[in-house]
């Protein structure tokens, strides 16, 4: 190979290491730990989302309940 050349390549979503274009992970322990993050990530968009919602509905219910 000559010095200077860069074969097309990815890097891997979790650890940073060249894989080839088509993969996404390097591996299965990398695969398993970005599908952990991912269910990680959307189990806190939904709780951080109930409490804005719970949020919303006690400061309304507090301001109807002043105001009358």
């Amino acid at each position: 190979m000559r010095k200077g050349i860069i074969q097309p390549h990815l890097h891997c979503r979790i650890c940073g290491k060249a894989i080839p274009p088509e993969k996404e992970t390097c591996s299965n322990e990398c695969r398993t730990k970005e599908k952990n993050t991912q269910t990680r990530t959307k189990k806190m968009s939904r709780i951080y989302l109930v409490i804005l919602v719970t949020m919303i509905a006690i400061l309304m219910t507090v301001t109807l309940l002043t105001s009358a």
